[in-house]
């Protein structure tokens, strides 16, 4: 009873801090969790866990774990190994979505207001709890407790005033890694050893490479300074005279084992799909030139890593400075108080891991100096001069700035050597920014000390702490105070903005320093049982800086845009997010994509906008770009970017799907032949197989026939009687059920050519065809706003006269799409005559076509794309993706939802 009570005050704790931890959260950010007012931002790596959980939603409702990525034209291992989709927030943000989704009636919006609501609370409440047993080690007060737990969920994980971080997700586990690194050191065993690679493996499901790159390198100083502090205190003797394993224990540790194993199954496919499906320029991977060459090139790795972008000269300015809000490119705000209870940690607290943590701070400041290897040989260099000519260097004098210099150098290069000989991931870093995000979470534990020890002090218990020491606090609290009086805050080497900017930065130092040289002043005067008065007074420290960090959040260097710009159409330049603008039960088949390198509308910016998961909805439009490193491709698609032959027929023949009277063999016929002939929708270039000599042409002539095509229209009327009304802040909506024979795999859109299929008239008034969000009067939408509903946004409520029709272009040739999801295509498909049937996806022998029920060979046609031969007449096509690997996936991949519940039994 007595052990169940305890657990039931344990849950009842947590769950309290984490409460209160939302209610503070609510009030830093009202936008984000109320008034969803301030929405994602235009850089993908703020997006990237929005669209995780949109990609698992829209999986989820067609069909399960999905392998191909339609509109991107590759699998998803990039996508999964780099910026992960299976993370537990991810995943539990759209579970939570899915068991809601049948009453929201506007599924996009819902699923942002969701992701808010959950995502950053899923990610909240996995902070608490590892912070819960991380702090438990240090401290036993639970106030104290507390209100670290509020300082790690708010001020020290200041990266949330920009939401949807990429490494959200993982870095909301790193207090709960780090209790399970202790633990292991503490008392070396199998099952703490095991406990400690399951929490590894459940962040390397969130993100495979952010996990072992960034994220561990953090990890990794901090396993260093455990093991010199293992050494130094001899902890080795613990490995002697070991007893063998209880039988209970060891079927635990086997299971334990079983998960990592499970949970790390999935991703060695997706690795070697990576390795050798994709062409990232830039990287090293598919005969390019980048990181991955540097696993076993030592000497490279101080040319190429040589950037850190936070400067380690202006760590504790921006730490302090408020009004400076550039997490991607500097230190992040941690506040004063934070640095003080820091302080406090080390001068007063008797525990010995605090060094654990300085060092790993310590570790993380040095690697952000750019490396360079003529760094290391600066402060020997200058010294060999001081030794060989004394003279010269006396007479010269001593520049105690250089000194600093040369020496933060010299350590600055000890550090990088000692990451790039231990850390055996070193080369996936690109730059050591990631840590700075990182590294405030670090601080955690010695907040808490910090706390802890202050609050030792005024109840003056010596035993338990250094009290001596208390007088170092009090003079550095008068030094910062007439430092700060004297204009010292112009020496931090900080973004001053302006005059007032400056202004308000030297009061917030002000306000802190009086606050807590009162507390030590008090202190001395008031009783030890008087706890709440030094309570109070260290609780104005913290709401000084939780002010500050709402102010901080309102300092983001990039903007923050609305969700649906002021007016969306094919000609308006926009920053254009496809969850947004999608709704996820909707899978929309396209008849086309978006070609034209020169005029795509809207207007791409690759580098910043997304448009699919791998930062553009339109699937080909992006190949038509420069390649870089973060445009992966499939290999297949290697050469199509300077290929301007293969261009230029995709220019003209822009469909996914179309039918080919001939195909050629590519030995004899080449594509400036099919170009001067202007037959790029009538022929294409096979390349010659087994299965398929029957049915290319070599050196023959043939006959081109007429095209005989014409459109086929899907029409239908609007009754304005039947419409639902309601106004929205652009106008007055409309709202009508779609016919039971509309074509529901159709969906309006502004992103490839089938905006031109669309056409909706009011009398004479042509209206635009919108996707998503309605923002300007006359402009509708088709199953994006709602499923199988249409929405008319017009400027009054008055009922126009006569009624909308609304016709829809159908995709030529396809009679209806009757399976359709990422990985499975169904068509009925309608051959005029016998020839080729070409889909614009690129090759990959893991395809599988079937027409009526027949596995069919497919060839690979125009050079990049597959196709296979097709007789007259009606035909069931269906084309998958590496079906039979489908199915395993959807059974070995939820091993990973799993793992979490063995991982609380045990």
């Amino acid at each position: 009873m007595t052990q169940d009570r305890s657990v039931k005050d344990t849950v009842l704790f947590v769950l309290s801090i984490f409460a209160a931890s939302l209610v503070i959260l609510c009030f830093l950010y009202p936008e984000f969790w109320f008034f969803h007012t301030r929405r994602v931002c235009i850089c993908f790596d703020l997006f990237i866990p929005f669209e995780s959980t949109y990609m698992l939603v829209s999986h989820s409702f067609h069909g399960g774990i999905q392998l191909w990525d339609r509109f991107d034209q590759m699998n998803y291992a990039y996508y999964v190994l780099s910026f992960g989709m299976y993370g537990v927030a991810n995943v539990l943000t759209a579970l939570i979505y899915i068991l809601l989704s049948l009453f929201f009636t506007h599924p996009a919006q819902a699923l942002y207001h969701t992701y808010f609501l959950f995502f950053f609370s899923v990610t909240c409440f996995i902070r608490t709890i590892g912070g819960y047993l991380l702090l438990r080690k240090f401290v036993a007060n639970k106030a104290v407790i507390l209100i670290s737990i509020i300082y790690l969920n708010t001020i020290l994980t200041s990266y949330n005033t920009t939401p949807g971080f990429l490494l959200e997700g993982i870095y909301s586990f790193l207090p709960l890694t780090l209790y399970f690194i202790l633990c292991f050191f503490e008392d070396l065993n199998v099952r703490a050893f095991l406990l400690l690679m399951l929490a590894m493996s459940i962040c390397f499901a969130c993100s495979p490479l952010y996990t072992l790159g960034y994220y561990y390198q953090g990890l990794h100083f901090v396993v260093l300074s455990c093991v010199v502090s293992f050494l130094l205190r001899r902890d080795w003797r613990k490995l002697r005279g070991r007893s063998p394993l209880p039988r209970m224990e060891f079927l635990q540790n086997i299971g334990l084992a079983t998960c990592c194993f499970l949970i790390i199954l999935p991703y060695c496919w997706w690795g070697r799909s990576l390795m050798h499906d994709f062409f990232l320029y830039g990287s090293g991977l598919g005969g390019t030139q980048g990181r991955f060459d540097l696993i076993f090139n030592f000497k490279g790795y101080f040319y190429v890593q040589g950037r850190g972008f936070a400067n380690p000269l202006e760590f504790l300015g921006t730490s302090l400075n408020y009004h400076h809000n550039i997490w991607g490119g500097s230190w992040l705000f941690v506040g004063g108080s934070t640095l003080f209870f820091v302080l406090a940690a080390l001068v007063l607290s008797k525990d010995r891991r605090k060094y654990i943590f300085a060092a790993t701070v310590l570790f993380i400041v040095l690697i952000n100096t750019a490396c360079y290897p003529n760094n290391f040989f600066v402060l020997p260099q200058y010294l060999q001069y001081a030794f060989q000519h004394p003279g010269a260097f006396w007479a010269r004098g001593i520049h105690w700035d250089e000194w600093g210099i040369y020496l933060w150098l010299f350590l600055s290069s000890i550090a990088h050597g000692i990451n790039v000989l231990t850390n055996p991931f070193s080369f996936l870093v690109r730059g050591f920014n990631i840590e700075a995000l990182l590294m405030p979470i670090l601080l955690l534990p010695l907040v808490a000390m910090g706390l802890d020890a202050c609050l030792q002090c005024w109840q003056r218990k010596a035993d338990l702490i250094h009290f001596n020491r208390r007088w170092i606090l009090l003079i550095f609290c008068i030094f910062l105070l007439l430092w700060d009086l004297s204009g010292g805050t112009k020496t931090l080497g900080v973004y001053e903005g302006n005059q007032a900017t400056a202004q308000n930065l030297k009061f917030y130092i002000l306000s802190l320093g009086t606050i807590f040289l009162m507390y030590f002043l008090t202190c001395k005067f008031f009783h030890p049982d008087k706890r709440w008065m030094g309570w109070i007074i260290l609780g104005l420290a913290f709401a000084v800086d939780l002010v500050a960090l709402k102010t901080y959040s309102k300092f983001d260097f990039i903007d923050n845009l609305n969700i649906a710009p002021t007016r969306l159409s094919p000609t308006y330049t926009h920053q254009a997010v496809m969850p947004d603008y999608q709704n996820p039960r909707v899978f929309p088949f396209r008849e086309f994509f978006n070609t034209n390198s020169r005029v795509i509308s809207p207007d791409i910016d690759e580098s910043l906008e997304m448009y699919g998961t791998s930062y553009q909805y339109t699937p080909m439009g992006r190949f038509f770009h420069p390649w870089y490193i973060y445009s992966p491709t499939h290999i297949a698609y290697k050469d199509i970017y300077p290929d301007l032959e293969i261009q230029q027929y995709l220019i003209r023949n822009p469909r996914n799907i179309f039918f080919a009277d001939y195909a050629f063999d590519s030995r004899f016929l080449k594509m400036s032949d099919i170009l001067r002939s202007n037959l790029e929708e009538r022929v294409v270039l096979a390349d010659p197989q087994e299965q398929n000599e029957a049915f290319i042409k070599k050196n023959e002539r043939v006959y081109i026939p007429p095209m005989n095509l014409s459109p086929k229209i899907y029409s239908t009327s609007l009754d304005w009687s039947m419409a639902q009304i309601h106004q929205s802040k652009f106008g007055w909506e409309y709202t009508f059920d779609l016919p039971n024979n509309f074509p529901f795999y159709l969906s309006t859109t502004i992103f490839t050519y089938d905006y031109a299929s669309w056409r909706l008239s009011i009398g004479s008034r042509i209206l635009d065809p919108m996707q998503g969000a309605l923002t300007a009067p006359y402009t509708y939408d088709v199953q994006n706003i709602q499923d199988k509903k249409i929405t008319i946004l017009l400027p009054d409520a008055r009922a126009p006269w006569p009624r909308g029709k609304l016709s829809v272009k159908l995709p030529d040739r396809i009679l209806d799409v009757w399976k359709n999801t990422y990985d499975d295509l169904g068509l009925t498909y309608d051959a005029p005559r016998d020839g080729w049937l070409i889909f614009n996806y690129p090759y990959d022998d893991k395809w599988e076509l079937s027409i009526d029920g027949q596995t069919t060979p497919l060839s690979r046609v125009n050079r990049y794309f597959i196709g296979s031969p097709i007789s007259a007449g009606k035909h069931h096509v269906l084309l998958r993706f590496w079906p039979s690997l489908g199915s395993f996936f959807q059974k070995t991949e939820g091993n990973m939802f799993l793992s979490p519940l063995f991982f609380l039994w045990s």
